[in-house]
């Protein structure tokens, strides 16, 4: 279910996360409804998907980037793990 309560079915070949009970997010598409950030939320996952010819180094400067402004908002956050995961 999309983030606006549409459901959606991930299109054919598109990159996506997905635990036991559904898909979290896909490239098209974007993030769920049922795992959206709310007011209570307390712990997260961000993801970036990078296609092929972009460099490890880029993906986890973006991360770093991301990481940055988490903290912009929420001084108190911690980073459990920052790491690149390549498809193989």
């Amino acid at each position: 279910m999309l983030l606006n309560g549409q459901e959606q079915m991930a299109k054919p070949d598109d990159m996506l996360v997905a635990d036991a009970e559904g898909i979290l997010s896909t490239v098209i598409h974007g993030p769920d409804y049922r795992t959206r950030i709310t007011p209570a939320t307390r712990r997260v996952l961000f993801v970036v998907y990078a296609p092929p010819g972009i460099g490890e180094e880029a993906v986890h400067g973006h991360l770093l980037d991301i990481q940055g402004n988490i903290l912009l908002i929420a001084p108190g956050a911690t980073v459990k793990e920052l790491a690149v995961y390549v498809a193989r």
